[in-house]
């Protein structure tokens, strides 16, 4: 497991000119890659995005490369002597159309013009100058993804302690669903023996109508195929989160995504980027949650189910940081 977030930067190297690289990466639903380079070494930007997007799948990228001060590179200053009078020409009819007075054109707004001096210098790069840029890319994109995995870990060590949390909470869950019939029976028969106390004709404990109702409500009340629901998505949960692998495209394939849904196979699906994954199964075990909770029937399950919805709102919060 890996975190959307983290920062690499390669070590600096003086041959042809490359200085350094660092990268950052912050949460984001898709991969953006935004490469920022040197005027010069624009036609490396196709490239490096390419080595990016190999090495992150999910997130928003941002990849910096320094020009080393220490270059081959020679630059040469230019002067557009015809451009410099043409923009002092100009200045001087604006005085004159706006009725300013204008003796003379101070020099530095002259030198300051656009494009009056220019910086010029060789702008191909060498076959050295590329290999350096690739290196030094490469350098801090190895270093993001172990600050990635360092901070992986730990969201991954959250995470199940999460669902050891929760898995309890089902537990209880199970026990006052095992319960209900029960407590169901015995809170009817108390409010009948209370009616026919305050002189009311009740059916009595043994009459058809008294277990007809006490069947509808626990019929109302079964929570038997959320528990079970729930007990499978925690399950394939769990595998997810502890899944080590390689990255598996099938991932992407409906037929291995019904696989995952179902149970199996969790841990060969999920080698690789698992971050929406764990995501989709974090709104199946809310909806799961929800459901018993409009269930319930009595304050005990209530407060259960407050407890589990905390957890799973927990959990939806962590799983929004992996890739």
């Amino acid at each position: 497991m890996k975190s959307m977030t983290g920062y690499g930067r390669s070590k600096k190297s003086r041959d042809a000119g490359a200085s350094e690289a660092w990268v950052r990466s912050v949460n984001g639903r898709f991969l953006e890659v935004r490469v920022h380079l040197p005027r010069e070494w624009i036609e490396m930007e196709p490239e490096l995005r390419t080595l990016a997007s190999s090495s992150v799948s999910r997130g928003t990228v941002d990849l910096h490369i320094n020009r080393s001060k220490h270059t081959s590179t020679t630059p040469n200053i230019e002067v557009d002597e015809k451009l410099a009078k043409e923009w002092l020409a100009a200045y001087r009819k604006l005085a004159k159309v706006t009725g300013l007075k204008s003796d003379s054109v101070p020099f530095e707004m002259i030198a300051r013009a656009a494009d009056v001096v220019r910086v010029s210098g060789e702008t191909d790069m060498t076959a050295a100058e590329k290999q350096a840029v690739l290196r030094v890319a490469r350098e801090a994109l190895e270093a993001l993804e172990k600050e990635k995995a360092r901070e992986g870990q730990a969201i991954q060590d959250e995470l199940l302690s999460l669902l050891s949390q929760l898995d309890n909470a089902v537990a209880r869950v199970t026990k006052h669903a095992a319960d209900s019939p029960d407590d169901l029976r015995a809170r009817l028969k108390t409010r009948l023996e209370r009616l026919e106390a305050s002189g009311y004709k009740a059916p009595g404990t043994d009459d058809v109508r008294f277990h007809q109702e006490v069947a509808l409500l626990v019929d109302r009340g079964d929570i038997r195929e959320e528990i079970a629901r729930l007990s499978a998505h925690l399950k394939v949960y769990r595998e997810l989160v502890t899944a080590k692998g390689t990255p598996n495209e099938s991932l992407s394939n409906k037929s291995d995504s019904k696989k995952v849904k179902s149970g199996q196979g969790a841990n060969e699906a999920s080698a690789g980027p698992i971050g929406k994954t764990l995501d989709f199964y974090a709104q199946e075990l809310l909806r799961e949650v929800n459901t018993v909770g409009s269930k319930s029937q009595t304050a005990d399950l209530t407060r259960i189910v407050v407890e589990a919805k905390t957890l799973v709102e927990k959990i939806r919060e962590q799983v929004q940081n992996v890739e």
